[in-house]
């Protein structure tokens, strides 16, 4: 096929632009003022369109893009408030030559937290989910993405949640659960979740569940951490394993905290790679001034993203994965693949980089 057909679709409430060999729309918001007064939206079924090569449209601060699937179609709106954008896996081979901008479009996630919204990326690398959810006033449940092909968001997975805002609440079946900041909660498969707190934002992880396993509560107070690092390599950090494949069982999915000493700056060094799984860091506690350098890559050609407070870095199986930071800070760790074992991994000598 050649280039791409754009199509101009108006209605009374806004002016799209539909480009029709790709699944996203670039969308020209109102100005604030203006209600929407139109009840439908425009669907698009792409079914001659079989590209699996597609690339979401360049971004600027103008304009907002959605992606959301259907069975039946596409479906494009400026009105929806829960979100889910879709990676797919890529080869380490073309990270070497990508540029800054493809590095960030394939590995960095961003702006997942917003208020009164759920947001979410789904990775095709082992078929993780990692989203954010910021109540507000009101509550959020754990959306069913159409991506995920079930009923409920758990009804093929298990959940792993931090809080990495103030104090909040999390239902389960209607179970309430405190989180306060930094807290953990696991979720087996099978249940329904609500977010709840005016001054919480809760980072999920999901992951492909086989079997189904109680709920945990994972106060970070309570966990003793495990110190890692030297202070002359500036790399003192406190490793905080909330699920790891022992003593909390889970199907396959891990996660935990790290947090990074005062005076310190390394995470993970010297860098290692899990062959058998995907793990997902999550930069967070940084001041607004402050950023990570965070080292991906094969281990003989090494790229670098610079990332912000409550940023996200996807790791594949053949990325190794370290940061270097600018200040102090924290980080959330989440894996999931072939097994829940936490020491399947290869270190990766300083000579190799």
């Amino acid at each position: 096929m050649g280039g791409d057909v754009v199509q101009d679709v108006e209605d009374p409430c806004s002016r799209l632009h539909l480009r029709g060999c790709s699944r996203f729309v670039r969308v020209h918001p109102r100005p604030p003022h203006q209600r929407c007064v139109c009840a439908r939206r425009p669907t698009l079924n792409h079914s001659s369109h079989r590209r699996t090569d597609f690339s979401p449209l360049t971004c600027d601060r103008s304009h907002r893009y959605r992606r959301l699937s259907s069975r039946s179609g596409t479906r494009f709106t400026n009105e929806e408030k829960v979100l889910i954008e879709v990676r797919y896996s890529a080869s380490p081979s073309t990270v070497e030559t990508a540029t800054t901008a493809e590095l960030r479009k394939n590995f960095l996630v961003e702006r997942l937290f917003r208020t009164g919204e759920v947001h979410g990326v789904y990775t095709h690398d082992d078929r993780l989910v990692v989203g954010g959810a910021v109540p507000g006033d009101g509550q959020l449940e754990l959306p069913a993405w159409d991506v995920l092909g079930t009923p409920s968001h758990l009804a093929r997975r298990e959940l792993g949640i931090v809080n990495v805002g103030q104090s909040g609440h999390v239902l389960v079946n209607n179970e309430k659960f405190e989180l306060r900041h930094l807290d953990g909660l696991f979720v087996g498969r099978g249940n329904e979740v609500v977010f709840t707190g005016p001054e919480a934002a809760f980072y999920f992880v999901s992951a492909p569940a086989h079997a189904a396993y109680p709920t945990a509560l994972l106060s970070h107070s309570a966990i003793e951490p495990i110190k890692l690092g030297t202070a002359q390599g500036a790399s003192e950090r406190n490793l905080y394993k909330y699920a790891w494949g022992e003593e909390l069982q889970t199907s396959v999915l891990q996660f935990g905290v790290t947090v990074i000493a005062d005076g310190s700056v390394w995470n993970t060094f010297p860098p290692h790679l899990h062959d058998r799984r995907t793990e997902v860091y999550m930069y967070v506690d940084l001041d607004e001034k402050d950023r990570v350098f965070h080292l991906m890559g094969q281990p003989g050609a090494a790229r670098h993203l610079v990332v912000r407070d409550r940023e996200a870095v996807i790791s594949p199986p053949w990325s190794i994965h370290s940061g270097v930071g600018t200040g102090s800070y924290a980080f959330i760790w989440a894996m999931g693949g072939e097994n829940n074992d936490y020491t399947d991994l290869t270190p990766v000598p300083l000579e190799d980089l």
